[in-house]
């Protein structure tokens, strides 16, 4: 459950509580400390997040001033240690950007800005920047589209729907074995589309799948590339797919397959 959400709920039921008056006070201080402690972590989340934002632009500029050889060359041993600097500091940037993003999600403090989407046009794209890394683990990425050549507009924030469908395509690319599939499925329903990704080859499918849309939680996967990350990029999706008025689940489709289906409005309410 999300934090915020979480937090909402407590403060109603806070809100009954000192409506009726046979509600014990120890039930009372319970819920006060609970709503305490909820509070510290979102505000220990927020503040964190944005405090390293800082330094990291620093270490940014620091890094690139001495791959550019602004302040004189580099031996090929120093170019090594420089480039394993910069693959350390992507990752913790992009943690560091999921962190505000969540959070940004849960204090609904992101607005959508709508335009007119071919969405068979969007999927496709992001699946091509995927090909050769899918290539590389013997990966097959396939867009299963009837009329293929036909547009389906529908109305949503590109930026933001990228996002949804990065996290998607890359995590399945990530945990699945070498030679597996990705297969992308649109339906065109009277008012909505249903994106279909199933990833076959998984190394083994999860035994609780919805873990996998809870903040912090991988439910033990292993992904093949060693890469461990804080398990936001799909509770992220979600987040954003909600916000578009849409709904995002994960399927068990066999024992080593995983299907995300992602349900859109075609036009915003």
């Amino acid at each position: 459950m999300r934090i915020f959400t979480k937090l909402r709920e407590l403060f109603n039921k806070l809100n009954k509580f000192l409506i009726i008056k046979t509600v014990k006070k120890t039930d009372i201080e319970s819920l006060i400390q609970e709503i305490t402690e909820l509070s510290y972590q979102t505000t220990f989340l927020s503040t964190v997040s944005h405090e390293l934002r800082t330094p990291l632009a620093i270490i940014k500029e620091c890094i690139y001033l001495i791959t550019d050889e602004v302040k004189g060359p580099l031996t090929p041993e120093q170019k090594q240690i420089m480039l394993i600097a910069e693959k350390n500091y992507l990752r913790l940037d992009k943690l560091v950007t999921d962190l505000v993003l969540m959070s940004e999600i849960e204090s609904n403090r992101i607005k959508l800005v709508y335009a007119d989407l071919n969405i068979k046009e969007f999927i496709s794209s992001i699946c091509a920047k995927y090909k050769k890394v899918a290539e590389g683990k013997k990966i097959i990425i396939k867009t299963l589209f009837q009329s293929p050549e036909t547009p389906l507009m529908v109305e949503l924030d590109k930026l933001k729907m990228e996002i949804v469908f990065n996290n998607i395509i890359s995590n399945s690319i990530r945990f699945i074995k070498d030679g597996g599939s990705v297969q992308i499925m649109l339906n065109d329903l009277p008012n909505c589309v249903e994106i279909r990704l199933q990833d076959i080859g998984n190394s083994p499918t999860p035994k609780n799948v919805n873990l996998l849309l809870e903040i912090f939680r991988q439910d033990g996967r292993s992904p093949r590339s060693g890469y461990q990350g804080l398990g936001l990029g799909l509770p992220i999706s979600k987040g954003i797919v909600m916000m578009h008025k849409g709904t995002l689940e994960i399927n068990t489709i066999s024992e080593k397959g995983i299907e995300v289906v992602v349900t859109l409005p075609k036009r915003k309410n």
